[in-house]
């Protein structure tokens, strides 16, 4: 059964008020609301139907049942991106990570003096907890270790039940600037994993400057699906795909579904991103929402 579908939201009205009023009250809703019963409310809000958790079919109601009730520590190992480092080269070769150039849990020991004209700063135990110097401007020094002091005292996820990041241990991080000719963050290809094969291909590019995306199956053609973001015009097959394919493949081999993000800048190299293993929080919007349930099926549960 495909979720309880009452007065289902029109998809123009998912984003604005019912997730606008989430992230007004939800530090107070979260204390009041049986988990389970909150996480559908928020789904149901964010996608426009009732999920069925506890016996999930869709990838969203799949998502949401690991974050209530797996507690296996290879979330937690995969989720932390200081961690994962050991874990992709013992699975893929160093040769796909990023160069880290600083780690510490004391912003205040940030060597700016010593780092190069480019670089990210990034939280190991939480998502969209970066900061990119570009070279364009001074960096305020204060501000960034007041920025990365916040992330230290936060757990990330709470409103998602995202427990595979209690318990990690908080670190900034300091990797490499990714360069590319033409855009400032690169070619993204989120790999959509199921039991060690993808099934579905996220291509981004322009994150910070005309954010578009394509989604392609596992031999890169064309999918029906689109999420939120304005859809880009299909590309021919890149040129590192086939490889970046193994790598993702060989990423996922131990997951029954991980999302892994790889970077191709310039189509000369693959970068490893992250493991996605919440993807949305469980709350992808995916249209048409059929695919919610195409994906979902690829996924198979104990």
């Amino acid at each position: 059964m495909k979720g309880i579908r009452f007065m289902a939201i029109p998809p123009r009205f998912r984003r604005r008020p019912c997730r606008l009023m989430f992230r007004k009250y939800w530090k107070n809703t979260i204390r009041v609301l049986p988990p389970v019963f909150y996480s559908s409310l928020r789904l149901y809000c964010r996608i426009g139907y009732w999920p069925n958790i506890k016996h999930p079919q869709s990838l969203n109601e799949k998502v949401l049942h690991r974050n209530h009730f797996s507690r296996d520590p290879l979330l937690t190992l995969v989720s932390d991106k200081y961690k994962v480092r050991d874990y992709v080269e013992q699975k893929v070769g160093s040769k796909y990570l990023n160069g880290l150039m600083f780690v510490t849990q004391h912003p205040e020991e940030i060597p700016f003096d010593e780092l190069p004209e480019k670089y990210v700063i990034k939280a190991n135990h939480g998502c969209g907890w970066n900061i990119i110097i570009d070279g364009n401007e001074p960096v305020n020094r204060q501000q960034v270790i007041a920025k990365c002091n916040e992330w230290l005292n936060a757990t990330y996820g709470v409103s998602g039940y995202e427990t595979m990041y209690e318990g990690i241990e908080p670190c900034i991080m300091i990797e490499k600037y990714i360069e590319t000719d033409n855009f400032k963050a690169p070619h993204d290809y989120k790999f959509y994993c199921f039991h060690g094969k993808a099934k579905c291909i996220q291509y981004q590019i322009g994150r910070f400057q005309g954010f578009q995306q394509t989604f392609y199956d596992e031999n890169w053609n064309a999918l029906d699906l689109t999420m939120r973001i304005p859809m880009a015009d299909p590309i021919a097959r890149p040129p590192l795909y086939d490889e970046m394919l193994q790598v993702a493949e060989k990423l996922s081999e131990d997951f029954d579904f991980t999302r892994v993000d790889l970077y191709s800048p310039n189509d000369e190299s693959i970068i490893f991103g992250e493991f996605t293993v919440s993807p949305g929080s469980g709350g992808l919007g995916l249209e048409p929402r059929e695919w919610d349930w195409k994906l979902g099926a690829h996924w198979k549960m104990d």
